[in-house]
């Protein structure tokens, strides 16, 4: 294999475990109540395993080859990006209801 791929995918492994990975399991428990953190760990555990099903196939080298599959990941993960930032609320400061509430609508606030 490649020196340089090797390196990418270790660049790689380093930066997702030390930003992304983790944030996901504890941001969803923060602020989300339990049946919501239910929903989100399942389309968690969902989108893996559709990940882990679909990408031997693409790999081959008759269908799209490891290169382009890896620029169509990086897209994906570009415009997830782009979606935290704009989606994604910073919870520094927030009373456990506060952040709980964070994603509620508000006329659900009113009923309680």
């Amino acid at each position: 294999m490649n020196s340089g791929v090797v390196s990418m995918i270790l660049l790689f492994l380093v930066v997702y475990q030390n930003t992304s990975g983790p944030v996901t399991w504890l941001y969803t428990a923060e602020t989300t109540i339990d049946s919501a953190l239910g929903i989100c760990l399942l389309t968690l555990w969902g989108t893996a395993t559709v990940l882990t099903l679909i990408c031997p196939p693409l790999m081959s080298e008759d269908s799209l080859g490891p290169n382009n599959v890896f620029f169509i990941f990086s897209g994906i993960s570009f415009c997830a990006m782009i979606f935290m930032i704009v989606y994604i609320k910073e919870t520094k400061g927030l009373t456990d209801y506060e952040k709980k509430t964070l994603f509620t609508p508000n006329k659900f606030l009113k009923l309680s």
